[in-house]
């Protein structure tokens, strides 16, 4: 922790070295021993809290930006704000995005100093650097109620430095002050009566800032248990301050480093505070240590980069060469896949010839069941309506050639039983008359007389045999020709 008029090394987490010790300017011995414990630790991270006069912080708004033009405004805002600083930073208030807090250090900052002599000794380690007053407001919200939502202020004394003020509104740093210190031999009341004084100034400026009324601020005073009697006795500007010794204070917090009994600075409460975070709220770096991270980050990613390429090519090249190999074992492969599927088919095939007979059984089978074949009984029924009583059916033949309905024939043989004529041309004309009686009854059949009982017919021979035509005792036979028209 570094003020101008000292340092205060607090060993955190150094095994052997658990005390904090204060060392003055141009204590050279001193020097030397945090020097000497810095290079028997040189992984432990070492942070520079920097609590002196040569800071600024100014609170400024921002238009919204795109995200690209941001940044770019806010570097050009802190050249402008602080145009002799050797390191700026900037920190985004939580209340609003466009509410921006500006710091600066100055160059006759101590802390120059300090990493100029770091950088001669330890140009390897690395270093970041906070601020006490960003780092350290929050605590007013542990030891005020309501501090999320109005003025607060917190007043203390350092060994490092002078008294420190640190006011809020609404949970953020809206101002702060270091007035110089006074001597370690003053008495209580003329630090009482400091504090009175620096109160009162601090005041005069809150007002200029939106503070109306000292009773709408809230304070803490850390102070030793002989100022608060002192404080107690004077006429403070402020109501009701909340009084507290750095010790009881540490105890409040549940921080380390802080005796119960003898520490009347709080030097070390700071320092316990920022060792219980993780990581700064704004953490600073000199540009030439930013520039040489930055370097060695490049360095580092172009290191990853070059064996990622480096890996990439030597699996190329392996997959490369793992082609013709992995061909062959497919080839291989494809191959007895195809001899297996061979036999299955040879299998199959032996086992589908009986089926496949048996199927062509069924097929033919039900082809014959189920396809309809031209029947006689539509050509007999009709015959039998055109057939009289006075004849009788003495053959009857039917055919279908082609099993189609329309190449059906019906050949018969009619016989006369009753009133048979003697003379032939009545014979002849009786036939003819019962084939007109068949065909009324058989509509859509053809019928003639194909044999007469004696030569009739044009294409008939004369013969005194009359081969063909044969008499029964009982009557004269005739044949009939029936005939399917399509």
């Amino acid at each position: 922790m570094i003020g101008d008029d000292g340092v205060l090394f607090v060993p955190s987490g150094v095994s052997g070295e658990s005390q904090p010790f204060y060392v003055a300017n141009n204590d050279r011995q001193g020097e030397a021993e945090i020097f000497s414990i810095l290079a028997q630790h040189p992984k432990i991270p070492l942070t520079l809290f920097v609590d002196a006069l040569a800071q600024d912080f100014r609170r400024e708004t921002l238009p919204r930006l795109a995200p690209f033009d941001r940044p770019r405004l806010i570097r050009r805002r802190l050249q402008q704000a602080f145009p002799q600083a050797g390191i700026t930073a900037s920190l985004s208030l939580a209340s609003s995005r466009t509410q921006i807090l500006f710091a600066g250090l100055h160059e006759s900052n101590p802390i120059f100093s300090w990493l100029k002599r770091l950088k001669e000794n330890q140009p390897r380690r690395a270093v970041r650097i906070a601020l006490v007053p960003v780092e350290c407001a929050d605590m007013l919200a542990e030891f005020l109620p309501g501090a999320e939502e109005g003025w607060t202020l917190m007043l203390s004394r350092q060994r490092t430095g002078g008294f420190r003020q640190i006011v809020t509104h609404k949970g953020e740093l809206i101002f702060t002050r270091l007035t110089p210190p006074l001597p370690p031999e003053a008495s209580a009341s003329e630090v009482a009566q400091a504090i009175v004084r620096d109160i009162q100034a601090s005041l005069g400026y809150l007002s200029r800032l939106g503070l109306t009324e000292p009773s709408q601020l809230q304070a803490v005073l850390i102070v030793p248990d002989a100022v608060q009697q002192a404080l107690k006795a004077a006429a403070l500007p402020i109501p009701a301050p909340r009084l507290i010794a750095p010790y009881e204070a540490a105890q409040f917090l549940r921080l380390p480093f802080l005796s119960a009994t003898s520490e009347n600075y709080s030097d070390v409460l700071y320092a316990g505070w920022l060792a219980r975070k993780r990581k700064p709220r704004l953490p600073l770096m000199p540009p030439d240590m930013s520039h040489s991270r930055r370097d060695d980050a490049i360095k580092l990613w172009g290191w990853r980069a070059a064996l990622a390429a480096l890996l990439l090519a030597v699996g190329s090249v392996g997959y490369q060469a793992s082609e013709p190999l992995s061909a062959f074992l497919e080839a291989r492969q494809e191959t007895e896949r195809l001899a297996g599927l061979g036999q299955k088919l040879a299998t199959v095939q032996g086992a589908s010839v009986l089926d496949l007979g048996r199927l062509r059984q069924a097929a033919e089978r039900r082809r014959l069941f189920e396809q309809p074949v031209p029947m006689p009984w539509a050509a007999l029924a009709g015959l039998g309506r055109g057939v009289g009583e006075d004849m009788r059916l003495s053959k009857l033949a039917w055919r279908s050639e082609s099993g189609k309905p329309f190449d059906e024939t019906v050949q018969v043989n009619v016989r006369l039983i009753k009133d048979i004529p003697a003379d032939r041309s009545r014979v002849v004309a009786r036939f003819q008359e019962i084939a007109q009686n068949v065909k009324r009854g058989m509509p859509g059949y053809k019928v003639e007389v194909t044999r007469y009982p004696f030569p009739a017919l044009p294409r008939e021979a004369l013969s005194n045999k009359a081969t063909g035509h044969k008499k029964s005792d009982d009557g004269t036979d005739a044949e009939l020709t029936v005939r399917r028209m399509p």
